[in-house]
């Protein structure tokens, strides 16, 4: 599937879609993960999401580039980025 850019209407990548089966397999580890995530105590949680809030501080203009590219929205972007 070609993905273009709604503002500018040029292609600039392609998704392709799993397979059922590949599917299938991410949704069982998915599954088994947010049971481990739930184990894995309140201060790991913490810890896990204060990491991943560093990584995004540090990739919030590629972010910000990436999405904007996706959606044509520059403003509501910058926000939604800001608010995570």
């Amino acid at each position: 599937m070609k993905i273009k850019n709604p503002r500018t209407g040029q292609y600039y990548y392609e998704i392709f879609p799993p397979t059922f089966e590949e599917l299938k397999t991410k949704t069982k580890s998915m599954r088994e993960a947010q049971e481990d995530w739930k184990e894995s105590g309140i201060e790991h949680r913490i810890k896990a999401l204060q990491d991943w809030k560093v990584v995004v501080e540090e990739h919030k203009e590629e972010l910000i580039d990436a999405l904007c590219m996706d959606t044509g929205r520059k403003w509501e972007t910058v926000l939604e980025v800001d608010l995570v």
